[in-house]
């Protein structure tokens, strides 16, 4: 969870979780920005986000990759709302990490491509047998015709 100040989108707060996930310190953190801080890998999506939840007042589910301090990418899925205290305005952010099970899905589909094309292969090779089973046959046939003639 982050929250950062309007309209500087400066963070104010942020929990451990956040800190743990992206690998800084909250010193490091506090005060500075998304941009100071190069956490979005596309700067551009992330504006666009933030444009949302400035003129609907949340946002939900929003994918988005995030860069560690370390560099590491991370799939995100942020929800947010604009929240209101002391008569200041504050986006609160929390984030679902998707990482490991966008990795997982994109290995299931990478393994179900592989089982396609090995029933492809199967399939095609089955039809090959049925057809060389049909031309052995008309060669026995055609065999047993001159043999008696």
């Amino acid at each position: 969870m982050a929250i950062s100040s309007l309209p500087d989108q400066k963070f104010t707060d942020v929990n451990e979780a956040f800190l743990t996930k992206i690998g800084y310190a909250k010193d490091e953190v506090i005060g500075k920005t998304s941009h100071d801080l190069h956490l979005f890998m596309n700067e551009s999506e992330q504006k666009n986000v933030s444009e949302e939840l400035k003129n609907r007042g949340n946002i939900h589910d929003i994918p988005l990759q995030i860069k560690t301090k370390t560099g590491a990418i991370i799939e995100g899925l942020f929800s947010g709302e604009i929240i209101e205290n002391q008569g200041k305005s504050y986006f609160l952010t929390v984030m679902i990490d998707q990482t490991e099970s966008k990795h997982a899905q994109e290995e299931m589909e990478k393994m179900n491509e592989e089982l396609r094309s090995v029933n492809k292969l199967m399939v095609d090779r089955e039809m090959k047998m049925v057809e060389l089973k049909k031309e052995l046959e008309k060669c026995r046939g055609t065999a047993s015709v001159s043999t008696i003639g």
